[in-house]
Parts: C-alpha cells; structure tokens; sequence
C-alpha cells in the first residue's frame, strides 16, 4: 500500500458514513467529534481491515482520535503486516 493510501480509505469510510465529501473532514479534529457515533465507529473498524486486510482492534478511533492518527497508525499495522508476509 503507498503512502497516503490508508488515510484516503479511512477518510472515504468516514465520508461514506457521515455522508459527506471527503474534503470536508478536518483531520485533525477528533474522529468522534465528527458526528460518528459507537455503533458506526465498529462497523467503520470491519470495514477497514476488509479494506486493508490487517485485524484492527475496535477501539482504535478512541485510541488514535483523529484521521492523522489513526491512519499514520494503520499506516505501521499494514506494514507490519506486510514485513511479516501476511
């Protein structure tokens, strides 16, 4: 995955589910601030292992609170997953 991936996925995610533009998502604002609320936040967190193919714990959005964050994390968990040929 290249550079910049992770974090268009997870912000066409969030998009997606607050239907907005992905443009519009401050990434640096708190992922919850947002509008998402708990329930979307784990349907969010299946998605993005389908998307990206690593096992991702469901509190990751209040772990890593902001788009920033979170995707520089997924960003290591992916290759991490890619180091050990997952």
């Amino acid at each position: 995955m290249t550079p910049g991936t992770t974090k268009n996925v997870l912000l066409g995610l969030i998009a997606a589910t607050l239907k907005l533009e992905a443009s519009e998502i401050d990434a640096d604002k708190p992922i919850m601030e947002l509008g998402l609320d708990s329930i979307s936040a784990v349907t969010m967190t299946v998605q993005l292992e389908e998307a990206l193919g690593v096992a991702i714990d469901p509190t990751v959005i209040l772990d890593y609170e902001t788009v920033n964050l979170l995707s520089e994390h997924l960003d290591e968990l992916v290759a991490g997953a890619v180091g050990r040929g997952i």
